[in-house]
């Protein structure tokens, strides 16, 4: 029985293959099915295997520094505060969907051109101000953001 759901599944394999590369017959039809059955066995492409591995330095949200996002503001332009809030938004939206990535060094240059296109009220520059400073381990109030804002510092 075990046979047979095989050779079936091969064959519809098979004809699924004719229907879309016509060109292929005879051996080279049967190595094209082997590979298919292959990757779809493996659970994996095995392309993938091939490709190189690229480790980062920074694997995790976790990894990016204060330091790091102000040398990154300054290098583009960007008020620090700002450029942490958009990447906070970016890794919530990537937490919430599920994904992660492997290089957040990477994500954290891309809101950079989101940083700089968005302009933020007053209560987002506050609050901004708030976590940035909770972030980066030193404490400000919300009044201070206020009163800031207030005199143009922000």
């Amino acid at each position: 029985m075990n046979d047979y759901i095989e050779k079936r599944r091969r064959n519809q394999v098979k004809k699924q293959l004719r229907r879309t590369k016509p060109y292929l017959m005879g051996q080279q039809l049967d190595i094209e099915v082997d590979k298919v059955l292959g990757i779809s066995d493996s659970g994996k492409m095995d392309w993938a295997a091939i490709q190189k591995v690229v480790v980062s330095d920074y694997p995790t949200p976790e990894s990016i520094t204060p330091d790091l996002v102000r040398s990154t503001a300054k290098k583009f332009g960007v008020r620090p505060y700002q450029l942490h809030w958009v990447f906070i938004q970016k890794i919530n939206t990537l937490s919430a969907s599920g994904r992660t990535k492997s290089d957040y060094l990477a994500v954290l240059k891309e809101c950079v051109l989101v940083a700089l296109k968005k302009q933020l009220t007053d209560q987002e520059k506050i609050i901004a101000v708030v976590l940035f400073s909770e972030f980066a381990l030193t404490p400000i109030t919300r009044l201070q953001a206020e009163i800031m804002l207030d005199q143009g510092e922000l």
